[in-house]
């Protein structure tokens, strides 16, 4: 069963001390009571007949990447007393999980966090008898924006001059530095940067990879109020099964490939994923040249059809739930992926930081 939940809250504020000029510093906290619950099932676990059709389109990737943009959410059938509200949801905090329960195809239940950011441009919709409220979400390192200075220090590794910057500036995220031996250089003189945000800065150290000769780039995401700073897989290995997949990957750009999964909330950025090596279990009939056969996909060439045409092990570069819950169609319930090849020194089973 497609399962979702969406949490609306406060954004309180904790201080946090005081700036250069003596003002009080403050930032925002998460998980605090919601103040909206929207959810597929009833708090005893059971589907609820009554829920309301969401879709959203989720976008997670390198911040660096252009391709970085805020997600978007709508909650369709809401009554009319809380689209005049809409305004009072600006700037508040949410959270969407997402996922499969268990049942005939799934073992177990698989859901989880999917999106934890923040709200930045609600409005409502009231067209007839249809009733609509929807808002662009960001993350929250976004909202503040704040400039990040990383000061670096002589014999400084480049690993710690990066983790003590994210501090600073960002002391409400856990911050996960990750980098080769062969690419956390010293500064062989004190020096620094400056990013004017949070992008910019990543946008910087990603290009450090041609000034220092590097053999792979750096790169930053955020995810579930954390902050990830690596130059190599920083995950777990995900082995996929046919039955994962709705419909074969297929080539995107130079040694990148797109693929769509059943939703699941358990890929992220730089995991691994491992394509399976079994058909469909329709592939495994014995083919014929019977025309029923051939409309059941069972036909001469159905093994081949129904063998993922890709092997082997990918890094995630980018990761897409898309969503439309009453929607009967498959493509309306997926996790979109942007897979890259990796290199053999790259190929480790790394256990994530949690």
């Amino acid at each position: 069963m497609r399962y979702y939940r969406i949490e609306i809250a406060d954004t309180p504020t904790v201080d946090a001390g005081l700036d250069d000029n003596g003002n009080p510093i403050t930032y925002k906290d998460v998980g605090n009571t919601p103040l909206y619950v929207y959810s597929s099932h009833l708090p005893n676990g059971q589907m609820n007949p009554g829920a309301l059709n969401v879709t959203f389109n989720i976008s997670i990737s390198f911040l660096h990447n252009s391709a970085n943009v805020g997600s978007f959410v709508q909650i369709q059938g809401l009554p009319l007393s809380l689209l005049s509200q809409a305004y009072d949801l600006r700037k508040k905090h949410i959270r969407i999980f997402g996922g499969m329960t268990k049942n005939y195809g799934m073992d177990k239940d698989n859901i989880g966090l999917l999106l934890n950011g923040i709200i930045v441009a609600p409005y409502g919709n009231w067209e007839g008898s249809n009733q609509t409220l929807s808002f662009y979400i960001i993350p929250s390192t976004f909202v503040d924006q704040k400039s990040i200075m990383m000061p670096w220090a002589k014999d400084q590794k480049l690993s710690e001059a990066i983790k003590s910057a994210l501090i600073t500036s960002f002391p409400k995220h856990r911050v996960v530095v990750d980098i080769r031996p062969a690419n956390d250089v010293k500064a062989l003189k004190a020096q620094g940067a400056e990013g004017k945000n949070i992008e910019t800065f990543a946008i910087a150290l990603n290009q450090q990879k041609d000034v220092y000769k590097m053999t792979s780039a750096i790169n930053m995401y955020v995810h579930d109020n954390t902050i990830y700073v690596t130059d190599h897989p920083l995950g777990k290995k995900i082995q996929l099964e046919t039955k994962d997949m709705v419909g074969q990957p297929t080539w995107s750009d130079n040694n990148d490939i797109t693929v769509s999964l059943v939703l699941r909330p358990d890929i992220n950025i730089n995991d691994i994923v491992v394509f399976p090596k079994e058909s469909a279990i329709l592939g495994v009939i014995k083919p014929s040249n019977n025309i029923a056969d051939s409309y059941f996909n069972r036909g001469l060439n159905a093994d081949i059809k129904n063998k993922p045409i890709f092997q082997g092990e990918y890094m995630v570069l980018s990761v897409q739930p898309v969503a439309n819950y009453k929607s009967p169609s498959p493509q309306d319930w997926i996790t979109f992926l942007t897979l890259s090849t990796i290199n053999a020194e790259d190929n480790v089973l790394v256990e994530r930081v949690i």
